[in-house]
């Protein structure tokens, strides 16, 4: 398997949790690892829907995405395919443990090996940063 596991608790309920994801004016703040920020042009949350967006890296790049929704359970999954370079599949898994805790199960695969390989050693801190910056923008809806 050419794929990456980030997981993660959270101190909310699961629904709060999902909303970080699905609705646009919340994910543009946090997605991406720290110093970047995003333009979104596309967010069609749902089934078939395409998100297309810009990465504005703290280097001063632009960074060009666009993904596919392929299945999405309220408060349960979210799976896409980031077609731009490098492809790859990422599913993101959501449940309750708790009243007031939830668990993140983010899976990545990789269409191609190479990509893969020159990422893997970056990907899981990247992935970290994300997630960080998402307790925040949580922090910021109590």
């Amino acid at each position: 398997m050419n794929g990456i596991i980030t997981k993660r608790s959270f101190n909310v309920p699961v629904e709060k949790l999902f909303k970080m994801f699905s609705q646009r004016e919340h994910i543009k703040n946090w997605w991406g690892p720290d110093g970047f920020t995003n333009t979104f042009y596309e967010f069609n949350f749902f089934d078939g829907g395409k998100w297309h967006y810009t990465m504005h890296g703290p280097d001063g790049k632009g960074y060009e995405n666009e993904s596919a929704f392929e299945t999405i359970k309220e408060n349960e999954l979210i799976a896409l395919h980031h077609i731009s370079k490098p492809e790859y599949r990422s599913e993101y898994s959501f449940s309750a443990p708790g009243n007031n805790t939830s668990l993140l199960l983010w899976k990545m695969e990789f269409i191609e090996e190479k990509a893969y390989e020159a990422l893997k050693g970056i990907i899981p801190e990247k992935n970290e940063e994300n997630l960080n910056r998402l307790e925040k923008e949580l922090e910021k809806v109590k």
